[in-house]
């Protein structure tokens, strides 16, 4: 059982959250909700190359869309009583070992009939690896208390081919030690507003990241892994683009320490911060982790 579903809840949990949303909700809205008897947590895998985030859009295919669609014939039920949920929305792009996912249904049905009627109509690049009931109030994006992503990186004069779409190619020779030892600056509670394209409206920018490391896998792959609280848009893959260059010897490690200093006192917009932003395929939404 989780500890976030707990009956009592602590201030600003999961499930003092979203008893705060339902007693602001319409009374229609709320006897819709009592009548969702069935609350499903699921675990999704996604190659996101060929779709335009997580997100659903009106003109555009999405990993929420395709899953949404799918669910809905399933428990023959709509978009609006399914009210699938993310732990994340992902960019165009990116790709994830480890979404998490929650939705209701009017329909009960058997945790494997629901995986394996899934797995049969998703597109192959879409893949449900597990299904489980999950108590009224989980909510799988405001009951996370962190998540991990990793980034690829080939290194040196040829980009694997069997990477190509999954990891980022860095030609120039880098300093892995010292993108190692930059990394270790992002660790900690900052205002991460100059590592990300978020801009003032009602967001908190600052995040707490427990780790970041760098791994050597091979002679020609780099694998960062970041765990944290939250993330602000693009934050990872600003910070990657930043180790990247400092790896080439384009920054010094100061300059990141500067600019988490700097946090929100003045917004970057479009200008150039010493980086480039790294690219969507390198990166994945590795795992999201709950209490219990």
């Amino acid at each position: 059982m989780l500890i976030c579903l707990k009956t009592i809840s602590r201030p600003g949990s999961c499930t003092s959250a979203l008893k705060n949303k339902r007693l602001h909700s319409p009374p229609a809205q709320r006897r819709r909700c009592s009548a969702l008897l069935h609350n499903y947590k699921a675990t999704v895998t996604y190659d996101g190359t060929h779709y335009y985030g997580f997100q659903v859009q009106d003109t555009a295919r999405t990993i929420q869309g395709e899953l949404e669609r799918c669910l809905t014939k399933v428990l023959q039920t709509d978009r609006e009583q399914l009210k699938l949920t993310g732990s994340g929305r992902t960019d165009a792009g990116v790709h994830a070992t480890g979404q998490v996912i929650n939705f209701f249904g009017t329909k009960s049905c058997s945790h494997r009939q629901l995986w394996h009627s899934l797995n049969r109509l998703l597109p192959p690049d879409i893949r449900v690896l597990d299904v489980q009931p999950a108590d009224p109030a989980f909510n799988a994006r405001f009951c996370a208390v962190s998540k991990e992503y990793r980034f690829q990186m080939c290194i040196g004069p040829l980009h694997d081919p069997f990477l190509r779409d999954y990891s980022q190619h860095v030609f120039a020779p880098l300093n892995v030690a010292a993108m190692r030892q930059a990394a270790q600056c992002f660790v900690g509670s900052y205002d991460f507003t100059q590592f990300s394209n978020s801009y003032p409206h009602g967001l908190n920018p600052r995040k707490t990241l427990t780790r970041f490391d760098v791994h050597q896998v091979a002679p020609n792959l780099l694998r960062f892994e970041v765990e944290g609280s939250g993330f602000l848009y693009k934050m990872v893959r600003h910070m990657v683009g930043a180790l990247i260059a400092v790896g080439r010897g384009k920054m010094e490690e100061a300059r990141i320490v500067e600019l988490l200093a700097l946090g929100s006192k003045e917004f970057p917009g479009e200008k150039y911060r010493g980086w480039t932003v790294a690219e969507a395929k390198g990166l994945f939404l590795h795992e999201v982790r709950y209490d219990g």
